[in-house]
């Protein structure tokens, strides 16, 4: 499945690539957004070679804007028991699906499977396997590094959306978080998705085997990569990590996290201790982004409460059981004890 906006040169490029697996999809099946003209003329154009190899091509059309809304629909579209996922601005490596499908064949408690997204030249990507990659602290920070880790195939928390995949049953049941803020790529829907499952007491593997090329083209919408600091997208990057970090925290954690996203936090959304240090080194600018964050996590914080009161994503209740009725401790919990 491929969700598609305004990139046709990357979309081409993407299912070329998925031609050249050793192991090729059932079906493929992009998700368009309605006005997009150029994008379903690009899948259009690449039915036929999909034909001569027995392959089905499938356009889906949405006019809802944002990522989760995509991949909802494609997902009600699919019939194949695992659902591949990446971006149309990705290039797999051809042993990516046959990767995939050895991994979720070796354990029927894996629930999701990915690996590492290749970044364009220059950008640091040693692939150590010292790296840790998809975690979710005891106190609530994530840590990705899907593109910095080497080494074996490991357990992790959370993947990466430009190389994942997920057994479809598991999917439908949880479905993408649509409270997610954004009109694109709505960041960290992953983390959400992931950590739901982990709650439900199932695996995700991280192969660094497991590779795409992410070109990382520019984003048509408010979340725009070429943009150092941008007040929308950093509110709603930072609101969709909060959101999902308090659905699926213990009380106490939540109570340390939230300490500690305020005072501190992460690069992408600094907090108050953060705001200081840039401003000690000369990085005034900061300032603004660490407004973003705070107001975000206040947002996220929100969100999160009015679903509580919904009973929607209540930790301790049906999203957040195993099958067992008991809520399970993510792995880094038990890392971290």
């Amino acid at each position: 499945m491929i969700p598609t906006y305004r990139r046709p040169s990357d979309l081409d490029r993407c299912l070329a690539a998925v031609l050249r697996q050793t192991s090729l999809p059932r079906e493929t099946i992009v998700v368009v957004r309605a006005g997009d003209g150029e994008s379903s003329r690009v899948v259009r154009e690449a039915m036929p070679a999909f034909r001569r190899l027995g392959l089905e091509l499938t356009e889906v059309a949405i006019a809802v804007p944002g990522v989760v809304a995509a991949m909802n629909k494609g997902l009600s579209y699919c019939r194949t028991e695992l659902v591949a996922i990446t971006d149309d601005d990705a290039e797999p490596h051809p042993g990516w699906l046959a990767g995939i499908r050895r991994h979720f064949a070796s354990d029927e408690r894996i629930a999701g499977v990915g690996g590492r997204d290749v970044l364009p030249h220059g950008t640091r990507q040693d692939g150590r396997a010292s790296v840790p990659v998809g975690k979710l602290t005891w106190y609530g920070k994530p840590i990705g590094n899907h593109h910095l880790g080497g080494g074996a195939a490991r357990d992790v928390d959370f993947l990466k959306g430009v190389n994942c995949a997920y057994r479809r049953a598991e999917l439908a049941d949880i479905g993408f978080e649509t409270a997610l803020l954004g009109s694109g790529a709505q960041v960290h829907w992953e983390m959400a998705l992931g950590l739901a499952l982990r709650r439900k007491g199932f695996r995700l593997v991280y192969d660094p085997e497991l590779t795409v090329d992410h070109h990382e083209s520019v984003r048509h919408d408010e979340d725009k990569r070429q943009m150092a600091i941008h007040p929308v997208a950093t509110v709603n990057l930072t609101h969709n990590e909060t959101f999902a970090v308090l659905t699926h925290l213990r009380p106490v954690q939540r109570l340390v996290y939230a300490v500690w996203s305020l005072a501190v936090g992460t690069t992408a959304s600094p907090g108050l201790v953060q705001a200081v240090r840039y401003l000690l080194r000369g990085r005034p600018d900061m300032l603004l982004r660490t407004a973003y964050s705070c107001k975000g996590r206040v947002k996220g914080a929100w969100t999160w409460i009015k679903s509580m009161k919904n009973g929607w994503n209540d930790a301790y209740g049906k999203a957040g059981a195993s099958p067992g009725g008991e809520p399970q401790p993510l792995l880094s919990d038990q890392n971290h004890r």
